[in-house]
């Protein structure tokens, strides 16, 4: 049976997820398909035969991100799944918690300049990005609702920059680089050497459209991912089955490529660059 990785999913504790998924679908004009729980998201992995999901959040505030690494932790340690940690610029100790979070075994982090309201090129990142592992994963939400795009917090040209400065770490940029500015994302970051992955990007691309943009890229740098509770598992994969894909094509998208990363690996980076 073939690998399948959904490597964008979010998961929230019970007494919070209605509040957390209502925020998002109304920020992004979008209709969550399911709640966010864990046993359901775990439940659909089983029911689709997927072999693992990565899951993250991204705290808002400085007094989150102990809270949203401990769940974090937490997860990670559930057989389906892989978890990604959190930082916000104004947390007072960065490093230690990095160092905490590292030490418990996540393998990377998990940023959303809209909602944590910073520049995704803030130079405040830089020693951040510097201390991760060689090898350590780095999600980032790229693009936005039409309706915000006066932020500007993560266009992707602001992406492409951390791309160019970080090359020892698996940057993926989420939403085929940029929710709603494909075209930004088209002139800003086809073709370098960042990861996409197609939450909440395949449906809103006609299937020609879509399939260029992964040839364009170079589809063994392309991850598929669900943005769960959006959209689940086996009805994406459903999905991009149609799309026109060649076997080898969709094979990779679905997992083979996520699988080199050290996520899915024996030996995860664990210590910070000193």
């Amino acid at each position: 049976m073939s690998t399948l990785i959904d490597i964008h999913a979010h998961v929230f504790p019970s007494k919070i997820a209605a509040k957390a998924v209502d925020n998002i679908a109304r920020r992004y004009h979008q209709q969550a398909d399911y709640s966010g729980l864990l046993d359901e998201y775990v439940e659909l992995l089983k029911r689709d035969q997927f072999t693992w999901g990565v899951v993250s959040t991204a705290a808002t505030t400085p007094d989150q991100v102990r809270p949203a690494n401990n769940w974090a932790i937490e997860l990670n340690r559930h057989e389906k799944l892989k978890a990604l940690g959190t930082i916000h610029l104004d947390y007072p100790d960065c490093r230690a918690e990095l160092e905490r979070t590292f030490a418990a075994g996540l393998g990377g982090l998990k940023l959303h300049p809209d909602f944590q309201a910073f520049y995704a090129d803030d130079p405040r990142l830089a020693p951040i990005f510097e201390a991760l592992p060689d090898g350590a994963v780095l999600l980032i939400h790229a693009g936005n609702d039409p309706g915000y795009d006066h932020l500007d917090y993560s266009h992707p040209k602001r992406l492409a920059q951390i791309v160019k400065a970080f090359p020892k770490l698996n940057i993926i940029i989420a939403h085929m680089g940029g929710y709603r500015q494909w075209d930004e994302a088209w002139r800003w970051l086809i073709g370098t050497a960042a990861y996409l992955d197609t939450a909440s990007s395949a449906e809103h691309l006609s299937p020609r459209e879509f399939v260029e943009m992964v040839r364009a890229h170079g589809v063994e740098k392309v991850l598929f991912g669900t943005d769960y509770p959006f959209r689940g598992p086996g009805e994406q994969y459903k999905m991009l089955q149609e799309y026109g894909l060649e076997a080898g094509e969709l094979a990779a998208i679905m997992g083979e490529n996520a699988l080199r990363l050290p996520l899915f690996q024996t030996n995860t980076p664990g210590e910070l660059t000193r």
